[in-house]
């Protein structure tokens, strides 16, 4: 799956998704938790404080 599609996937704008990747800009809670949701992962485990 490219990052458009799971932008698509998340219901995200793939410019917004790329944003997170890319580490330009934070996702919000809500966002964080829609993520973690639809791919069965914990938070802690997608993202990551340095």
């Amino acid at each position: 799956m490219n990052q458009m599609q799971f932008a698509e996937y998340l219901g995200l704008a793939q410019q917004q998704y790329n944003r997170y990747e890319n580490q330009v800009r934070q996702p919000t809670l809500e966002i964080a938790l829609l993520i973690s949701e639809k791919i069965g992962r914990p938070v802690n485990e997608i993202f990551y404080i340095e």
